[in-house]
């Protein structure tokens, strides 16, 4: 099991520019919905929550991997976002 776990000032940069562009070029998400600019800036926005949330996920995710260790099961915890570098 590989856990990717880029820092954020990785991952919230990728989330702007995706965001940005969808409200910019009006793409379809699911259900229809479409980014518009409060959605954008708004403090419930999914870069506002992104943020809210990196910590409790962190946690959740190492304690998860701490059950999988006893598992015996193959982990792989890794800073780097892609894929690519784990072949190296």
């Amino acid at each position: 099991m590989v856990w990717t776990d880029p820092p954020l000032r990785v991952t919230w940069p990728r989330l702007l520019r995706r965001t940005v562009r969808r409200w910019i070029r009006r793409a379809e998400r699911w259900g229809g919905v479409r980014e518009t600019f409060w959605t954008v800036v708004r403090p419930r926005s999914i870069l506002w929550h992104a943020v809210q949330v990196r910590n409790s996920q962190l946690l959740a995710n190492q304690r998860l991997f701490a059950e999988l260790r006893s598992t015996g099961s193959p982990l792989l915890h890794t800073r780097y976002s892609d894929a690519r570098s784990l072949l190296k």
